[in-house]
């Protein structure tokens, strides 16, 4: 395959997942998921096993796409999971995200913008 249908497919497959995610995003959202520390624990929760994985998720993303406050991913992290594990969970979800925001930056801006290194 070539390096530019390559590029091309792996663009269009981030874009769909991206639109994907935000709309996941907007329903728990609208649903009122975030709307205090309690309702996102309840929300976390729901997930069972699959909990630590979801939060660190959303953790990445509202890095990238600020949806929620950080403090309330921070304070239910510690909460839910206890402060080594919640404070784990959030460092790696922080990291996550901070480096998809700069790798998109890197993608997306023009070329005589520079790079962010």
């Amino acid at each position: 395959m070539k390096a530019s249908v390559l590029y091309k497919w792996l663009t269009y497959s981030a874009i769909a997942i991206s639109i994907l995610l935000c709309l996941f995003m907007l329903q728990a959202g609208l649903k009122g998921n975030f709307r205090s520390v309690d309702a996102f624990q309840a929300y976390i929760r729901g997930f069972g096993l699959f909990a630590p994985f979801v939060f660190v998720f959303i953790q990445a993303f509202q890095v990238v796409v600020p949806v929620l406050p950080g403090f309330i991913g921070c304070v239910a992290g510690a909460l839910l999971f206890g402060s080594v594990c919640g404070f784990v969970y959030n460092y790696v979800g922080i990291c996550a995200g901070s480096i998809i925001a700069f790798s998109l930056q890197n993608i997306l801006v023009s070329p005589g913008a520079g790079h962010v290194s």
